[in-house]
């Protein structure tokens, strides 16, 4: 895919670019880790924990990145996708290279402290039985509850491309805080629970509770279930 048509089909905001040339620049993979990196990759430089992709740039020139995407001043010879948030947008980016997989698919978000693992291979049981080829991703399909933003839309294209209809996903509040799941859509999504959990992540439970209901909006999906008896579920 050229970099300038996946630029046009990103929903939302368009990264500015400002390198010369850059339009006809060819991607092959969307990646925020060097060891994923191939000839042709848009590389994502995410700021870790202990590593900032930023200063990962020339290693993945050298392992064939074309194009960067960065929310940072950074000295390189690659096309530069500049962005407010590199987190916030590499769901986007991915989408676009992917053509937008969630949008062909039946996709069912789970979220809660506990019973998302339960729930979602329920309702893969109850998809299938409606004669839907459904995919199941979780805290036991992968290393993450929910995958980076481009390893998710490369999983949901492959699901889509093999003739798959439905998906049934673990979608954890570290992955909403992360912008994992940003421009998914999700057909409905599901509320389980709230109980102390992930405090070394989130500030309090007010937080904790605010990350999760920041998927039960129009952004993200088009019907909700929620646990009423659950008071965090009720409010």
């Amino acid at each position: 895919m050229r970099l300038d048509a996946l630029i046009l089909d990103i929903r939302g905001e368009r990264p500015a670019i400002d390198t010369p040339g850059w339009e006809s620049t060819e991607i092959a993979a969307v990646v925020h880790d060097t060891r994923a990196v191939v000839p042709g990759a848009l590389f994502c430089c995410v700021r870790g924990a202990t590593v900032d992709g930023h200063d990962l740039i020339d290693e993945a020139a050298r392992l064939g990145a074309t194009a960067v995407v960065a929310d940072r001043p950074v000295s390189t010879d690659l096309p530069v996708l500049r962005v407010a948030s590199v987190r916030e947008a590499m769901g986007p980016v991915a989408a676009a290279f992917w053509g937008h997989p969630s949008e062909s698919l039946v996709v069912a978000a789970v979220t809660g402290t506990s019973g998302k693992t339960t729930t979602t291979h329920l309702l893969g049981s109850v998809f299938e039985a409606h004669g839907w080829s459904t995919a199941v991703v979780g805290t036991i399909t992968g290393p993450r509850t929910t995958p980076e933003a481009p390893e998710l839309q490369a999983h949901l294209a492959q699901v889509r491309d093999d003739g798959g209809h439905a998906v049934a996903m673990e979608v954890s509040s570290h992955a909403l805080a992360m912008g994992r799941v940003r421009a998914t859509r999700f057909a409905v999504a599901v509320f389980t629970n709230l109980s102390h959990d992930h405090l070394d992540f989130h500030r309090d439970m007010d937080d904790y509770f605010e990350t999760k209901a920041s998927l039960f909006t129009p952004a993200y999906c088009e019907a909700a279930v929620v646990n009423l008896e659950d008071p965090r579920g009720a409010e």
